[in-house]
């Protein structure tokens, strides 16, 4: 509020009126940690038109994310376009991202689950040149920005393994919906209210999704194969035996944790 104050203090004194600082100080009072940024990309998707970049700081106070905003979201390093109704990507997705690059060779199929925007096949195309890039997901939305994101690769629905009869992938990687239902009024209002609720929801215990797809991985996932899974840290338990019990004893888990992206992999390895 001080600061207000000494913008009106400013412009009283010079005759100056600074439009921008205003928007700034409205962006900051609203919880806006990166204002200035806030407001360069706003400005940047508004163009010259000063009344549509008002606009946009109006609806980004009120909490709307700023990807819907100005229509992109960066993940590691890359740029996709993103929409209102599509799951944001995180942050934390890009460890689910490293370990597939690390285990994929030219020449491997690798599986997108849940790919939303694409974010994760768009890395894989990025920094694994010569894999055969499959995304799918069970939202119409979400898979036609992947689409966009993603030119070069199959992108298709699907919302289990029987979706995919027929095709084996040496690695899989899944980003699946694991908020439990109850954690979700938890959850900051960005993602509470704006982001597509089936796109965080995963059941009570937030592994809904995945037992969607866990029986039916030995038909889709290649001899000595690779399933990387997102969880929670509190999951891992559970989401480890549904894993085992979906194999049936052919394969082994390990857990892989980035503290710096507050991020957690389980990786099942077939034999």
């Amino acid at each position: 509020m001080a600061r207000s104050t000494d913008i009106r203090r400013t412009d009283q004194m010079t005759g100056h009126h600074d439009p921008r600082a205003e928007l700034i100080t409205a962006l900051r009072e609203s919880g806006s940690v990166f204002a200035a940024d806030e407001l360069a990309a706003l400005a940047q998707a508004a163009g010259d038109d000063e009344s549509r970049l008002r606009a946009l700081v109006d609806r980004r106070v009120t909490g709307e994310p700023i990807q819907y905003l100005v229509g992109y979201a960066d993940f590691a390093g890359l740029r996709l376009r993103i929409e209102p109704g599509v799951f944001i990507p995180r942050p934390r997705t890009e460890l689910l991202a490293r370990l597939a690059v690390d285990r994929l060779v030219a020449g491997d199929a690798f599986l997108d689950i849940g790919c939303g925007a694409g974010p994760v096949a768009a890395y894989i195309t990025r920094h694994a040149p010569g894999v055969v890039v499959t995304a799918v997901d069970r939202d119409d939305r979400s898979l036609a920005v992947a689409r966009r994101n993603l030119p070069g690769c199959e992108v298709r629905c699907a919302a289990s393994a029987a979706d995919l009869s027929g095709s084996r992938f040496r690695v899989i990687a899944a980003n699946l919906p694991y908020v439990p239902t109850g954690a979700i009024a938890l959850m900051p209002y960005e993602a509470r209210e704006c982001e597509p609720r089936g796109s965080v929801d995963g059941g009570a215990d937030g592994l809904d999704p995945l037992r969607c797809w866990a029986d039916g991985l030995p038909g889709i996932l290649a001899e000595q194969g690779i399933f990387l899974l997102e969880v929670a840290r509190d999951q891992v338990p559970t989401a480890t035996e549904l894993l085992r019990a979906a194999v049936v004893g052919r394969g082994e888990t390990v857990v892989h944790r980035d503290a710096e992206l507050d991020a957690t992999v389980i990786e099942l390895i077939t034999r």
